[in-house]
């Protein structure tokens, strides 16, 4: 599966609620590559386990590695939300 899959089939089970399995699936996917789009849909995957601090982790590594201007935006939106 690619990082592009897993990372859609994640986003739909954050929508589900299934946070935890969106993370064991984003943490397979994360074993054979990177890329801030999965980094940041796990982010929101501990966001959605009141996990902050796991988040942040995602998201600071997720700025390390060039994202795109949509994804920067993502980030910053996410760390405002954790840090209110």
């Amino acid at each position: 599966m690619s990082l592009d899959q897993a990372v859609y089939q994640a986003e739909q089970l954050i929508s589900s609620g299934n946070h935890n399995e969106a993370i064991n699936l984003l943490n397979q996917a994360l074993g054979t590559g990177s890329s801030p789009s999965a980094l940041i849909t796990r982010a929101v995957a501990h966001i959605g386990n009141n996990d902050h601090e796991r988040a942040i982790e995602d998201l600071k590594e997720a700025s390390n590695q060039n994202p795109s201007h949509e994804e920067r935006s993502k980030i910053d939106e996410l760390i405002e939300y954790i840090s209110k």
